[in-house]
């Protein structure tokens, strides 16, 4: 007997970290880190896509993909923190010096996406009957939700984007798209009071408004990793 794996839970991500590079050219070493960023960066993107599905098609099987890539982005995070540590260990210019510290701010910023999006998943399955494959949430709570999750995948693209070519144009969308999430969190924990009131609330027991500061966090760090890229001049 075979089982085959659902395709759409599996997935392929490369990084290259060549050692000798360290020494023989530590700008290119640094590019190289940066392309390994790049690389974590898409995964996160990847996430909110497999999380989208999921939402849209309630099977499960999108949320095997999300787990098996935030193991992988964890693990390739403490490669590219390691050889960014290597890197550091070497004689570098001052702005090579600069571009690893925003690599690694960038990092952290990049991994912290990837745990609140996890415990955004947490809260959601606990919403989620296996069953009838139905989530139990009111419908207008369930558009709040799938609403922000679009939006975060958006920016999460144009985050990545900039570490390949900073824009001041895009910079200026994620800036905009993070105070609109502000803004619809206010009003989304808003309807919830109001849903609890009517009771009108599937889930009471989920903290709402706690889930959705969670959205706003991961904003907040999207818009961060936007400014880490952005050209210094003297």
């Amino acid at each position: 007997l075979i089982i085959r794996e659902d395709k759409e839970t599996e997935f392929q991500y490369n990084i290259n970290l060549p050692i000798s590079l360290i020494n023989e050219s530590p700008e290119l070493a640094i590019e190289a880190a940066k392309r390994g960023f790049q690389t974590i960066a898409e995964m996160n993107y990847d996430v909110f896509i497999s999380l989208e599905k999921f939402l849209d098609s309630k099977q499960k099987k999108y949320l095997l993909r999300t787990e098996k890539l935030y193991i992988a982005i964890s693990e390739m995070r403490k490669t590219v923190y390691d050889y960014i540590a290597r890197i550091n260990t070497s004689s570098l210019k001052e702005h090579e010096s600069s571009t690893t510290m925003r690599l690694v701010m960038a990092s952290r910023s990049q991994e912290r996406v990837s745990e609140i999006v996890q415990d955004v998943e947490d809260v959601l399955k606990r919403t989620y009957d296996p069953k009838t494959k139905k989530f139990m949430l009111s419908d207008s709570a369930f558009s709040e939700i799938k609403f922000i999750v679009k939006i975060l995948k958006g920016v999460q693209r144009r985050s990545f984007e900039q570490s390949k070519r900073w824009s001041r144009t895009r910079n200026s969308e994620i800036v905009a798209a993070h105070k609109e999430i502000t803004q619809f969190v206010e009003v989304a924990i808003e309807n919830h009071i109001k849903r609890v009131k009517d009771k009108t609330c599937l889930a009471p027991k989920i903290d709402y408004h706690d889930l959705m500061h969670m959205f706003d966090r991961v904003a907040r760090h999207q818009e961060k990793m936007s400014k880490y890229f952005k050209r210094r001049t003297n």
